[in-house]
């Protein structure tokens, strides 16, 4: 098994030219451009990519093909997800929304003059979250480990 360097691939330029892309002609043609630059992983990371096709091949118990789509998506559907995290921290125009469930509670919770806590299990990201909690007026204060690279 490969193992993770602590570092993410990519340069400097190759997310300054992504995100030009979005700034100046939107978050789809963004979106197309990801498809070559995840192609590009697709071939040229097979390091890391022998597992995650292990995975689909063993684990999921995909075909040959339907695997190789899958690792793919994989590359292509990860680097969406950066973009996105790119987009909404840095306030570019974008067609994305969101809901807070539950955001009465927290309303609640600073009404009484009292703290709170949210935990979670690694399910989206608490660097936009905490970013989305400005609209409700509270401090919030995001303990995390980022420990990606030392």
């Amino acid at each position: 098994m490969s193992e993770w360097q602590g570092k993410s691939r990519g340069t400097k330029l190759g997310y300054s030219i992504v995100i030009f892309v979005c700034r100046n002609f939107g978050v789809f043609p963004a979106y197309f451009l990801l498809r070559f630059i995840a192609f590009y992983f697709f071939l040229f990371s097979w390091g890391s990519s022998s597992e995650i096709y292990l995975y689909f091949r063993k684990r999921q118990q995909f075909g040959r093909i339907k695997s190789i789509v899958s690792l793919y998506r994989n590359y292509y559907v990860f680097a969406q997800t950066l973009l996105d995290k790119i987009i909404v921290l840095s306030g570019i125009p974008n067609p994305f929304t969101f809901e807070f469930d539950k955001e009465e509670n927290l309303r609640a919770i600073v009404a009484n003059g009292k703290g709170g806590l949210l935990m979670s299990a690694h399910v989206g990201n608490w660097e936009v979250a905490g970013h989305l909690f400005n609209r409700l007026d509270i401090k919030v204060s995001v303990v995390m480990y980022d420990g990606e690279h030392q």
